[in-house]
């Protein structure tokens, strides 16, 4: 004979809740920052679609006036500005991976509760994560490491 389980299981009675005053007060709510996401988003694609008479006579609102690619056309024709999108792709994925291993080693060992010290660490770690050194302290430290314009400043832990 099987042992009887303490987990019941409650059938739904198939009825959905009606829906209350505070209910549609949070939707609105809702829908109003919603609304207050998008909209400047779409000011900005619809200007940028829009042709530059349009534009300059303020006539562009959420839809585009006079639909041109110009601007798109020639921001990608730019060499300058598709150099600046790959070498941000790089840094990006060479930082990912830096940080993913840094945390990686020092989380791991923080694992362990017979490590000694493990307490200091981690009170150490989690007090710097909340409070930073600053940008001045920061800004101080990298030129002490010669590291103004070079790409390693966006790369380094710090």
């Amino acid at each position: 004979m099987a042992a009887k389980s303490n987990f019941s299981v409650r059938r739904s009675t198939g009825r959905l809740k009606r829906a209350t005053i505070g209910d549609w007060v949070i939707v609105f709510l809702m829908l109003l920052l919603i609304a207050a996401c998008i909209l400047p988003v779409m000011t900005v694609l619809a200007t940028s679609l829009s042709h530059h008479t349009a534009v300059m006579r303020r006539e562009v609102t959420f839809l585009p006036v006079g639909l041109q690619f110009d601007a798109y056309r020639d921001v990608i024709n730019d060499s300058r500005f598709m150099w600046s999108l790959a070498w941000t792709g790089i840094i990006t994925g060479i930082a990912i991976v830096v940080n993913l291993a840094m945390t990686i080693l020092c989380a791991y060992p923080l694992t362990y509760e017979s490590l000694k010290g493990r307490k200091v660490l981690t009170v150490l770690i989690i007090f710097t994560m909340y409070f930073g050194a600053g940008l001045i302290p920061t800004f101080i430290l990298f030129r002490t490491l010669r590291l103004l314009d070079n790409p390693a400043v966006l790369i380094l832990p710090v």
